[in-house]
């Protein structure tokens, strides 16, 4: 069902390209976390990789979520061949993913077969329009019916859905967030103002659930990762930079180093990593998990 239905939208029947571009310029500047692109973008890994366990991990991320405005979250990873691997990292109301999944309503479900296809991300009100111009009802549209009618009996009027290739390469993941009994134009509005917090969140998301919790939400194993040929002395310092808001004279008096060592460490990181600027090593480190930030 889902191949026929990428065949169809491979041949361009009824445009299902959302209005949003994957990468959003646009930021939230009320959002506690926020300051610049780069510093929240490190703010999200530095609060979340703090995270004691996976509940603690998932209570963080809902305090992201909620003090950008929304009210629950899901956070849902899908392998190669399309099946949903865990929904362990969702605050939505088990009820729903229980009617979900046990009366099959994932069958036949449009958001699947377009997160596998698509990295655009879209409102689920947006595919419910979509399916409701069918000029007949079939196992697509019954599916979307119900799956709003359970929805809206617990208060959840829309969904924004944002897929993604997962970091470690091993298939697609998806971020969603919604406003439980919030008005549907006010929850528009709020996604608009908090588009590029919401991306930086998901991948930080992504990364950390890959480094820190795969076995413990059951993901199959992921691709082998790349291996970074790199010294000791150029990570202390990498990591002392990430840890610390320091120019590179603190960092070497910290360290019990010249100013000169110090530079020459962050160089051999930067070309070790394979990127040009000392923010992206300490992204790069991070990611690998060569560095990490300190409690």
């Amino acid at each position: 069902m889902y191949e026929e239905q990428q065949d169809k939208e491979s041949q361009g029947s009824i445009d299902l390209k959302s209005p949003y571009p994957k990468t959003h310029g646009s930021a939230n500047s009320s959002h506690s976390w926020r300051t610049d692109p780069q510093d929240a973008e490190l703010s999200y890994f530095s609060q979340l990789s703090r995270s004691k366990d996976l509940n603690d991990f998932k209570q963080r991320i809902l305090k992201a979520v909620n003090q950008m405005g929304f009210s629950d979250f899901s956070f849902i990873h899908m392998d190669a061949s399309g099946d949903i691997d865990s929904l362990v990292l969702s605050t939505i109301p088990r009820a729903i993913s229980r009617s979900y999944f046990e009366q099959g309503l994932y069958q036949h479900d449009l958001i699947i077969p377009y997160a596998n296809s698509r990295t655009r991300p879209i409102f689920r009100s947006e595919l419910e329009n979509y399916v409701n111009q069918a000029p007949f009802d079939n196992d697509m549209t019954e599916t979307s019916h119900e799956i709003y009618k359970i929805n809206k009996s617990h208060g959840f009027y829309d969904f924004f859905n944002m897929p993604s290739n997962s970091f470690d390469g091993s298939g697609k993941v998806m971020f969603l967030v919604t406003q439980r009994d919030g008005n549907p134009f006010d929850f528009r509005q709020r996604v608009m103002q908090c588009l590029r917090s919401l991306e930086l969140l998901s991948e930080a998301i992504d990364i950390l659930v890959g480094q820190r919790f795969s076995d413990v939400i059951g993901l199959k194993k992921p691709l082998p990762k790349t291996i970074y040929k790199i010294n000791p002395a150029p990570l202390r310092v990498l990591q002392t930079l990430a840890n610390n808001d320091l120019n590179i004279q603190c960092i070497a008096h910290k360290l019990c180093i010249s100013v000169v060592t110090a530079n020459k460490h962050l160089e051999t990181a930067r070309k070790s990593l394979g990127v040009r600027t000392n923010y992206a090593a300490i992204k790069r480190g991070l990611e690998s998990g060569l560095i990490h930030f300190e409690d």
